[in-house]
């Protein structure tokens, strides 16, 4: 009988990337700035996983002719993907943070999407400027008290909503601000406004603040769409009915948000099965219980949620991925790389279902499956030094000592680098 053999493995052509590192998400080039983008940010855009609830939302709600407000832009992703859909004219994007509104900037110009971007906090009166929480996570950053300024206070300069409504003449509104969506949920001028996506942030709020944001929308006539909740990321819509049972899947799913992030599993899945009952049939219930149950110990149940989620969404990687997770979890690895290919047909892009698949075929004993999976991962993350750590166990594994010793200096630069800047 022939042998199959094995796939011819060589160096990728690089060593260890110095800065700036090729980003990109969604299709877009981003602009790399070493004093906002670490290794688990350049990750989460490779993985197109960066705000991937948001994006997914207005992906459903946003229509020719809509204009879109966008409050807390962050570095202008999603004002990229809003761009996309509607055209760059129709989208006017706010970010408090200079740093971040600078990179965002930047991004615009990059991709010839010229939204309009005001670097400023859009807030229920306006007035006077405020002080601005700059997170150590820049991404956290925020006005609301809640949140800890460990990067200092920065003052800056507001526009009130009602303001920032007329001017761009949008009639969607896109809330990204870390608890600050409560304050603007409360105020008298949300009228313009058709649709408004919000994440709603209950780590911040707690369940009863979140839960009271998202019920001062349906005051102002913005109904939820049970249909739309993604993750933390909620639609209001005027055009939805006045439904009980969307108003109780809101609550109910940010009980289970907050229970999770509490670490109240139990809890947190308990809530999660109410949020299915009143909104039957949404794909991220299903991943969100998946995760839940991970976190709780019980693979078991997670693959079977798992496999629901991929029912009812089988385009998305994820499904797939999560479902190697649970598999992994209860020592199946070959199982587990059959789901990890399968995530890497729909995403062969995407880095961690390449890491899972290396992961599971080494734990599987598939010598030249983990190989050709680690030197693919290291081509799309070549900054990441636990993927280049993968790369050499699987050189080391294949008795390719040469290119293990490699393999074994670039991961070491790569940990260098993050101690030093740490």
């Amino acid at each position: 009988m022939s042998r199959t053999p094995e796939p011819q493995v060589t160096a990728p052509p690089y060593d260890p990337p110095r800065r700036p590192w090729r980003l990109g998400c969604g299709g877009f080039d981003l602009a790399d700035d070493p004093g906002l983008i670490d290794e688990t940010i350049a990750l989460a855009l490779a993985n197109d996983a960066y705000e991937r609830a948001e994006i997914a939302v207005l992906r459903a709600l946003l229509k020719p002719g809509d204009r879109l407000l966008e409050i807390g832009g962050g570095f202008g992703v999603v004002a990229l993907h809003a761009a996309r859909i509607l055209g760059p004219d129709n989208v006017v994007s706010y970010e408090a943070n200079p740093q971040t509104a600078d990179a965002a900037a930047r991004n615009f110009l990059l991709n010839a999407m010229p939204v309009r971007l005001i670097q400023a906090a859009v807030t229920a009166q306006g007035g006077d400027s405020v002080q601005y929480r700059a997170n150590e996570n820049f991404l956290a950053g925020s006005l609301h008290e809640n949140v800890e300024a460990g990067r200092g206070m920065i003052e800056v300069q507001t526009v009130s909503l009602a303001d920032a409504l007329t001017d761009s003449r949008a009639n969607v509104i896109l809330m990204d601000i870390e608890g600050g969506e409560a304050a603007l949920a409360a105020c008298d001028a949300l009228g313009p406004a058709e649709a408004v996506v919000a994440e709603i942030h209950p780590q911040i709020l707690g369940a009863d603040g979140a839960i009271k944001a998202a019920e001062d929308f349906a005051a102002a006539g913005l109904f939820p769409r049970a249909d739309l909740i993604h993750g933390d990321v909620y639609a209001f819509t005027r055009s939805a009915r006045h439904d009980d049972a969307a108003r109780a899947a809101v609550a109910a799913s940010l009980r289970a948000a907050a229970a999770h992030k509490a670490g109240d599993y139990a809890s947190a899945a308990e809530q999660m099965r109410a949020f299915i009952d009143l909104a039957p049939g949404n794909p991220d219930a299903h991943e969100r219980l998946t995760q839940i149950h991970l976190a709780a110990g019980d693979p078991e149940s997670a693959l079977a949620e798992a496999e629901t989620f991929h029912r009812l969404d089988p385009a998305n990687p994820v499904s797939s991925y999560l479902a190697g997770v649970c598999e992994m979890r209860r020592g199946h690895p070959a199982a587990a790389v059959k789901y990890a290919e399968a995530a890497i047909a729909l995403a062969p892009a995407a880095p961690r279902y390449r890491h899972m698949a290396c992961q599971a075929a080494h734990q599987a004993g598939m010598t030249g499956e983990a190989l050709r999976h680690a030197v693919r991962l290291a081509e799309l993350a070549p900054y990441a030094a636990n993927h280049i750590a993968l790369l050499q166990r699987a050189y080391r594994q294949a008795g390719l000592k040469e290119l293990a010793t490699h393999a074994a200096g670039w991961a070491g630069a790569l940990t260098s680098r993050a101690s030093a800047k740490g």
